[in-house]
């Protein structure tokens, strides 16, 4: 599917997470033949995105996608040090923030967040889903002050630019990360199936 949905809006996807409970990096895991967040560029490119950004710590194999990769200036500080990044180097005013570790981009999500009429709006379904949201590039700012202040939570930010909650609980599905060695598994059998 290819359409115009995210055309002038830039795309950071958070790059930098440890890891821990999958043992290793979340997103280089193969699925299907390629790694996830070839995977997530692919169909981001497919809306019509042009301005994507992998936003993580230093690795040198997320430089192999062939888009922009930021560094998180500090390592360690969480989702938010990711985002601050992309959104200060991002080169539209409106961005979308989305994990990588995921086998497929929500599209509904994406189109609820993109139709909002506000310029922040991030999702939920039986809570907040603040990695998956659109933000304006001014957050950059906000969010550096936040980590200063090492307030790291997401909702601090959320909170703070005041952003439009999107109902996304009927989309069942939507916001399935794989975290663990039995999440891509699961995922792998999925691909299997098809």
């Amino acid at each position: 599917m290819t359409v115009n949905l995210l055309q002038n809006i830039s795309v950071v996807l958070l790059a930098g997470g440890k890891s821990r409970r999958m043992g290793q990096h979340k997103a280089l895991l193969p699925l299907d033949g390629q790694p996830l967040l070839g995977r997530v560029i692919q169909q981001v490119r497919s809306l019509g995105a042009e301005d994507i950004l992998i936003a993580g710590s230093p690795e040198p194999d997320l430089y192999d996608f062939g888009v922009r990769v930021v560094e998180d200036r500090v390592a360690g500080q969480g989702p938010l040090a990711g985002i601050e990044v992309g959104l200060a180097g991002a080169q539209h005013e409106s961005v979308l923030v989305l994990p990588c570790d995921m086998a497929a981009v929500p599209f509904e999500v994406v189109a609820r967040l993109v139709g909002s009429k506000t310029d922040c709006s991030v999702a939920k379904d039986e809570r907040l889903q603040p990695l998956y949201g659109i933000y304006p590039k001014r957050a950059a700012e906000l969010a550096h002050d936040l980590l200063v202040k090492e307030q790291l939570r997401m909702k601090g930010l959320v909170d703070a630019l005041n952003a439009e909650v999107i109902d996304c609980s009927d989309l069942a599905d939507a916001f399935t990360n794989l975290n663990t060695p039995q999440d891509y598994e699961a995922a792998l059998r999925r691909e299997t199936n098809k």
